[in-house]
């Protein structure tokens, strides 16, 4: 039977056949929008559920993270041995940051021999290896000159302009960050290559560079001065 006959034969009943009929039409549509109407909440439901387990996530791995910064920014102030700053800077860069290519640079005469900066420490790179890129230790000397940090994103803290310094396609510099102690500039890191996972560096990777930048400025400090008031412990 075609939906006109239905209507031709509804339309011979009875009025208050047709009435109830128009009724249970009613009550039909007004069912099937309520199991749209359900079917729409059940979905909604599920995706907060999924948002909710994500957030969850996030906010585990936010404390996570958070634990591990304060481990690390405490082992960085304990210690005022040179070479337990230098592994403590080492181990956040690569755990924090995500980089395993690293150099640490002192641009103090006493201790560089000279204006020219030197390279106290460096993992993950060959000892010569920065010098023979230029753009990058053109960069490296900027920042150490200017006192202000450099990233590859584009964003620099500071008035540091990287201008014509960073448009070369040899640049391999992800980011130079002075270590400073109040004013005293106490030296640079220098990032390289990221790990695989990373693709470059956030915001967020920022701001925990300038936090290394105080944290281990101010610990290379101390060393320095300890060192200079206890030489017979060197």
């Amino acid at each position: 039977m075609t939906n006109q006959s239905l209507v031709d034969a509804i339309a011979v009943l009875p009025a208050d056949a047709r009435a109830h009929i128009d009724k249970i039409i009613a009550e039909n549509e007004e069912l099937r929008s309520f199991v749209k109407e359900k079917e729409r909440l059940l979905r909604s439901m599920g995706e907060l559920h999924a948002q909710c387990l994500e957030l969850h996530d996030v906010e585990a791995e936010l404390h996570n993270e958070l634990a591990r910064v304060y481990v690390s920014a405490t082992q960085l102030s304990s210690s005022i041995s040179r070479p337990e700053i230098i592994s403590a800077l080492q181990q956040i860069i690569a755990n924090l940051i995500g980089s395993e290519e690293v150099a640490i640079l002192s641009s103090e005469p006493e201790i560089a021999g000279g204006t020219k900066p030197q390279v106290l420490s460096q993992w993950g790179i060959e000892s010569d290896w920065i010098e023979k890129r230029e753009e990058d230790w053109a960069l490296i000397e900027e920042v150490l000159r200017t006192g202000s940090s450099f990233y590859s994103s584009g964003d620099s803290a500071g008035d540091f302009d990287e201008g014509e310094l960073s448009e070369g396609t040899n640049q391999t510099l992800n980011a130079c960050f002075v270590l400073r102690a109040g004013e005293k500039l106490a030296g640079a890191v220098a990032i390289f290559k990221l790990l695989p996972q990373k693709h470059s560096l956030t915001k967020a990777d920022q701001q925990l560079c300038e936090m290394i930048a105080m944290l281990g400025g101010q610990a290379l400090y101390c060393s320095e001065l300890h060192s200079r008031l206890n030489p017979e412990q060197e």
